[in-house]
């Protein structure tokens, strides 16, 4: 059985089928060292650039629908492995960027590139996987569209963006688009985990906790959290000079994420093993004592 046999059904249309190319595209993208059509034509033998170029820029085939058959049977496969070794399933959130020269691809312009670690030309993506274990499959991805994107019409249309996308979103309403693509779809997993530039997003918390979602996130150390449920009253009027306040304030004191860390004792936190990375193993302390708060 092939590589794609799986999917078939996505690269066939009444009047087109484009399996033959899709699995040419797949074996370059492994064979060739950058992955771009030049590359595969000189790899693989069989392609046509052209042919090649019609297939990933205007073939019919939906991308959505393969990256939606993609995220079903990783999660079969996952949910397999996580009744055997009793491991549980996380759905994983996080954007990465793609350095770009030119200003025509997609969502390019001057912005923070992580792989960088500066503000330079290129793309980002927020994308979701799934993993258990030592597995894990990329199972969403979502395009950032800047501003000066989204505020020229005529630009999007050039590029070929559909009307219905061609809408302003933060990484943050993206990945809540995530997971509420990953919830309609029927995925399982067993918790969210996010980096500090969700995690420290209090919309987006606050959308997961209304979902009934388990998130492990980090938090910047600067985060005011309340220890208990805070009250909302409208302060008084000092005098009968200036505007009358209308702003609710919190009558219950709020506390830095950083204070509560170290407020608990040493002895109570616990290191953990993440996963390996370019750069050894990614650690975490763990507090392994439930908060009397």
């Amino acid at each position: 059985m092939g590589f794609l046999d799986n999917f078939k059904a996505v690269f066939k249309t009444q009047t087109h089928d484009s399996n033959e190319l899709a699995s040419m595209y797949t074996g370059g993208l492994f064979t060739s060292e950058k992955g771009n059509i030049e590359r595969i034509e000189e790899s693989v033998p069989a392609v046509n650039y052209e042919q090649l170029r019609q297939f990933i820029s205007k073939s019919p085939w939906c991308h959505n629908q393969l990256m939606t058959e993609i995220a079903l049977r990783a999660n079969r496969k996952l949910k397999d492995y996580s009744n055997k070794s009793e491991l549980p399933i996380g759905f994983y959130i996080d954007e990465s960027s793609f350095v770009k020269k030119g200003m025509h691809s997609v969502g390019v312009s001057r912005q923070w590139l992580g792989c960088r670690g500066k503000v330079d030309n290129g793309q980002v993506a927020v994308f979701s996987s799934l993993g258990c274990g030592a597995y894990n499959s990329l199972i969403d991805c979502r395009l950032f569209l800047p501003e000066c994107w989204t505020e020229d019409k005529e630009r999007c249309n050039r590029a070929g963006i559909p009307e219905d996308e061609q809408e302003f979103k933060t990484k943050i309403e993206l990945a809540i688009e995530s997971v509420m693509e990953a919830r309609t779809q029927g995925i399982v997993y067993d918790f969210i985990a996010v980096d500090a530039l969700y995690g420290s997003s209090f919309k987006f918390i606050n959308r997961l906790d209304q979902l009934g979602e388990v998130v492990m996130g980090r938090m910047r150390n600067s985060i005011h959290v309340y220890l208990e449920e805070p009250l909302f009253q409208l302060p008084e009027r000092e005098s009968n000079k200036g505007r009358k306040p209308t702003k609710l304030r919190a009558q219950t004191l709020s506390v830095t994420v950083k204070s509560i860390a170290e407020s608990i004792k040493e002895n109570l936190w616990e290191d953990i093993d993440i996963r390996s990375t370019t750069k050894g193993i990614l650690k975490v302390q763990a507090f392994q004592k439930k908060c009397a708060a």
